[in-house]
This record gives structure tokens, C-alpha cells and sequence, in this order.
């Protein structure tokens, strides 16, 4: 009795969750500069406070709105794409593409003759995601190395149960930003990345999608302990 995904809602249920995972991982990256804030910083702390919170994180759904957007209208389904997918998921999944909704990269698009072109708006949309998950894994690294060697650096002027609380709770929060990079992000940025030098994954594909399912009873796990 199934006739297909709905093609005017289903793109925007694509478009909300993407938005999401992007805007998980910038917050992951707002976390890191408020613990060092909050560990040397204390004067500053009213930036994450109440209203300026609400700032922080609206900024980062809007940022991810933003990216994902570009997604939306430069990586959504056409026909050329289309044509080139319609074997593997008849192989892979016994799908046909009347079946299913998509949004991703194709990063060259070539004719009968074997002349290839690169589309201008794909290769951007995904530079800006790429740049986005390179600049918030920089901001962790900057922003939890700061922490690390400041906490070492004035551990004489800190009591022992002080200076351990720190440290446990910088390494809690590497712990809760390290899960997802590793379990979510990472699969998925070779997904995306890997066509440019012509790897498939095929139905092995999948694996990055079960990591999105199995990452919330995992973070929650290590959270516990």
C-alpha cells in the first residue's frame, strides 16, 4: 500500500534533521569556549547567561539553518543524479527511485562523450560544510588544549579537589564531544567527501546511518559514568 514519500513535505523532514546535526556540532564547539570561560574567566561569564545564552544558541541553529540551506537547494534531487542512483538502490535496497527522497553531492556531471563538468553551487555548498566541521573541531582542539595546559599551569595556585574537579570535567566534556565526531560526523564526512575521488561505499553506507541511531544510548552511557 506504499506509494511513495510525500516530495513536498518529505525534502523539508530532510532539510530539519540536517539542520540539527549541524547545529549539534556547533554547540558541541560553544560548550568548549564556555568551560574555558568559566574555568578563567569568570568576569566574562554573563555571556552565557539567560538572554545572551538564548543568543548562542539561537546563532548556532541559525548558522546550521544556513549551511543546510545551501544543501537544500544546491544538493537536492535532479535528473542526471537521479539516473546515476537508480541501479544502486535497485541492487542495494530493491528500491525504486519513485520510492524514496535524497539530498546529496554529485561533484561531476559528464555527457555521452566523457566531458565532465564540475556545478559551481555543489562544490560550495559543500566547502561551507566542510569548512563548518573543520572550524568547530579547531575550536574544540583551541579552546580544550587552553584548558588543559592553564589548569597545568597554575595547579600551585589551586587546591588538589579543585584542580581534579577541573580536570574531570574537561575530560567529561572531550568525552561528550569526542562520541558523536567519531561516531556521527566522521562516517558521514567520508559519505560526503569520498565521491570526489570516486569511492562508493555502497550498501556499507548504511553503517554511518546505524552510528546515528546507536550514538544517543551510547553518549548517554558514558554521561552516566
Amino acid at each position: 500500500m506504499y506509494n511513495g514519500p510525500n516530495r513536498t513535505v518529505g525534502p523539508l523532514f530532510i532539510l530539519q534533521f540536517c539542520t540539527m546535526y549541524v547545529t549539534m556540532l556547533i554547540i558541541l564547539s560553544v560548550h568548549f569556549i564556555y568551560r574555558y570561560v568559566a574555568v578563567f574567566y569568570h568576569r566574562y561569564l554573563w555571556m552565557f547567561s539567560k538572554f545572551y545564552l538564548a543568543i548562542w544558541v539561537l546563532g548556532s541553529f541559525t548558522l546550521g539553518l544556513m549551511l543546510i540551506s545551501l544543501k537544500y537547494f544546491f544538493l537536492g534531487e535532479f535528473d542526471y543524479f537521479t539516473d546515476q542512483l537508480r541501479d544502486e538502490f535497485k541492487t542495494n535496497y530493491n528500491l525504486t527511485m519513485d520510492q524514496i527522497l535524497y539530498n546529496g553531492p554529485i561533484y561531476y556531471i559528464c555527457d555521452d562523450k566523457g566531458e565532465c563538468t564540475k556545478p559551481i553551487g555543489v562544490w560550495l555548498t559543500m566547502l561551507a560544510l566542510c569548512s563548518c566541521f573543520v572550524i568547530c573541531l579547531g575550536v574544540m582542539g583551541y579552546f580544550g588544549s587552553k584548558c588543559y595546559y592553564k589548569l597545568y599551569q597554575i595547579k600551585s595556585e589551586l587546591s588538589e579537589h579543585t584542580r581534579r574537579m577541573q580536570k574531570q570535567l574537561l575530560f567529561a566534556l572531550v568525552i561528550q564531544a569526542g562520541i558523536p565526531i567519531i561516531i556521527m560526523y566522521t562516517p558521514t564526512a567520508l559519505l560526503l567527501v569520498s565521491p570526489i575521488v570516486g569511492v562508493s561505499f555502497g550498501a556499507y553506507s548504511n553503517i554511518a546511518i546505524s552510528m546515528v541511531a546507536v550514538y544517543p544510548p551510547i553518549d548517554q552511557c558514558f554521561c552516566q559514568k
